[in-house]
């Protein structure tokens, strides 16, 4: 139940805005209040109706039905429709009948419960339903009427908007402390999703894909305090919708916005009720000749009698020269969206006012002088009104036009550069590989073998490095900062970095590879000159082999190394620092000092080094695979290593399950 305590200003000024018929009354169907759109359907003011029973609305055969229906919703009061699935009427001042639609809804203010009714006059969809069955030749659809969504934005502090203060600042304040904080169940299922989706959402949430355009577009609707806008958006399951929104700022008593509110309403469907036209025609020319949008009126008979400023514009003719013509526009040359002539029969103005209904979205061209082409959207809509045609409405759309064309030849060439780009890539992946040791090679010195190397995209910062010097052999497992085309590069330049150090150096420890690699980098990146330039480096694990003497050397740049012997796991801590980049104080360090573990073989040892992506991969729950779950993988391979490969893939693949892979993978492991 929707309860409001201080927001009654809000609360009617939602109600007035609404372009359906609302009426609130208490629990024992007193009518409270009514909005405009009510006065003119049932043609009573306000101080004629208000305390009068809803009964009055009611035609006296069904008002048994409608204490029960009543009845029925007290008993259990939220949102619904009344009577559903009957068709209820309501009756006029005048006593004219038509078939409504009405949405209840629970209000509480304060102690007291009231009533909100939206009705709607569905007598234009009723006949058009009528038309639609009894005609086979007719398309047998129809859009159903649906209530408009509603929706609160709130900020957490006011905000002056005006010439006098930074706009570009209050709108950083705007996208982080503007929230959804209401939203009703109609605009949840136009989305088919739930409170706790929307709430707390800010505009930064929103324009998280392109937060320049939000920005444009909260400017444009802060300067104006009101923005009306048809979008393309999607449902929580993906399926696209077409949105026609009304947003309105709000301001607090010393004129700050404090908010705003939105009405939208889904529009993939048919409108639910026409456009009626009950002004006089000195109030309709005072209000459509400010519009943007070219507005033409006809008599019965279809000619012309009346036409705003803009469709002098939109025309290229004048107020006279139009008003001359008829509706089906003989003396204009109109084509279809494809550039065949459009007969008028198809013409949005014909069909509206031949079979009594509305037409909207309709594309024309219309050809002028020089093969000059003014392409138009056309809605058109029969007025309920003695002696008065159709209302036709129209956009010129020209430039939009010209800009889907242009979108598609910039979808071309965004094609082909992406073509470019992936061969580039893929190419770039030959080169890459190409410098990673052969595995054959490695398994003349290390039978018992095994990587598993997964970049995240098809070229990566991980790699595995090996090196034979004499009877020592040297293997790493290598992670440089960066993913794809980056990461690949720097691994490129660590792997000449290591094979430079072997080709300048005799007997060399582990540690003493990893400093001279740091003090490479460090003056190769020149990261001397500070944090504006390149801060880039690697973790690494490195092992130096010498089966002669039954021993193993290991130094790790935040890398550790494992071993597992008769199943139980050991792990040899690497030293906190990586290579390049800001030591851990956040201090640049030209030189850096490795320790160097030595290791006795024994028989059986299974030796293993990664880099972080397995261990840092979320499974669907968002929980990482971490170290316990690595020592649990480590155990299996140190039993089953012939299955070495199927039991780290399956692992890996079972862990992550359909979660995308956050990080470039890479495990070595050797069996002595």
């Amino acid at each position: 139940m929707l309860q409001l305590e201080n927001n009654g200003t809000i609360f009617k000024f939602i109600v007035e805005a609404s372009p359906n018929a609302l009426i609130m009354t208490d629990v024992n169907g007193k009518i409270i209040f009514i909005n405009k759109f009510a006065e003119k359907l049932f043609l009573y003011t306000k101080d004629e109706i208000t305390d009068k029973p809803i009964e009055i609305l009611i035609p006296k055969r069904l008002t048994i039905k409608h204490l029960e229906y009543v009845n029925s919703f007290l008993k259990n009061p939220q949102t619904r429709s009344m009577g559903a699935g009957r068709d209820l009427f309501a009756i006029r001042k005048d006593g004219t009948e038509f078939p409504a639609e009405v949405g209840l809804n629970p209000i509480q203010i304060a102690d007291k419960q009231y009533v909100l009714a939206v009705v709607v006059d569905i007598s234009e969809r009723k006949k058009a339903e009528k038309a639609l069955i009894e005609s086979e030749s007719r398309l047998d659809i129809f859009f159903k009427q649906s209530i408009e969504g509603f929706f609160m934005m709130m900020l957490d502090e006011p905000v002056k908007w005006n010439d006098s203060v930074d706009k570009e600042k209050i709108l950083d304040y705007v996208f982080e402390n503007q929230r959804i904080t209401r939203i009703n169940d109609a605009m949840l299922e136009q989305y088919g999703a739930k409170s706790e989706d929307f709430i707390g959402l800010t505009p930064k949430d929103f324009f998280a894909h392109d937060m320049q355009h939000g920005r444009e577009v909260w400017r444009k609707f802060f300067d104006a305090g009101r923005l009306h806008i048809d979008t393309q958006e999607q449902k929580f399951d993906g399926t696209p919708m077409i949105i026609l929104g009304d947003y309105i700022c709000m301001y607090d008593a010393d004129g700050k916005i404090s908010g705003h509110f939105g009405i939208q309403r889904e529009i993939t469907k048919e409108r639910n009720a026409e456009i009626v036209i009950k002004e006089s025609e000195n109030k309709l020319k005072s209000t459509f000749d400010i519009l943007d949008v070219g507005i033409t009126i006809t008599d019965a008979a279809g000619n012309i009698i009346d036409c705003n400023k803009s469709s002098e514009k939109i025309l290229g003719i004048t107020k006279e020269q139009h008003i001359s013509r008829n509706y089906a526009g003989s003396e204009w040359l109109i084509i279809r969206p494809d550039g065949s002539k459009m007969p008028t029969e198809e013409f949005a103005s014909v069909i509206a006012l031949k079979e009594k209904r509305a037409v909207r979205n309709v594309e024309m061209g219309i050809v002028k002088q020089k093969n000059k082409i003014t392409w138009i959207s056309v809605n058109a809509a029969p007025l309920n009104i003695i002696n008065y045609g159709v209302v036709i409405t129209y956009i010129d759309i020209t430039e939009q036009k010209e800009a889907e064309k242009q979108l598609i030849n910039a979808n071309i060439e965004l094609a082909k550069k992406n073509r470019d780009i992936n061969q580039s890539i893929d190419y770039a992946k030959k080169i890459q590989f190409s410098i990673l040791p052969d595995i054959n090679e490695i398994k003349k010195f290390l039978p018992d073998f095994y990587v598993f190397f997964v970049p995240q995209n098809v070229i990566g910062g991980d790699l595995y490095w090996a090196y034979q010097k004499d009877d020592d052999y040297y293997i790493a497992a290598i992670d440089c900062t960066g993913h794809s085309v980056p990461g690949a590069m720097m691994s490129m330049m660590v792997n000449s970095l290591l094979n430079d150090i072997m080709l300048k150096n005799t007997d060399i420890t582990t540690g003493n590879i990893l400093s001279q690699l740091h003090k490479k980098l460090y003056n190769y990146l020149q990261q001397e000159k500070g944090c504006e330039y390149s801060q880039d480096g690697c973790d690494i694990a490195i092992c130096k082999i010498n089966f002669k003497n039954k021993r193993l050397e290991f130094s790790g740049a935040r890398q550790n190394l494992y071993i597992c012997t008769d199943n139980e796991v050991q792990i040899i801590k690497a030293t906190p620092k990586s290579i390049g980049g800001l030591s851990m104080t956040r201090t640049h360090d030209a030189e850096r000092n490795f320790k160097t573990e030595i290791i006795m073989l024994v028989n059986n040892q299974t030796f293993v080094m990664t880099t972080d992506g397995i261990l840092d991969q979320l499974n669907t729950e968002d929980d990482i695979f971490g170290t316990n779950r690595f020592i649990e993988m480590i155990q299996k391979i140190d039993s089953n290593f012939y299955m070495v490969n199927d039991l780290v893939t399956n692992t890996i693949n079972t862990w992550k399950n359909n979660i995308v892979q956050q990080d470039d993978m890479l495990l070595i492991t050797f069996k002595i």
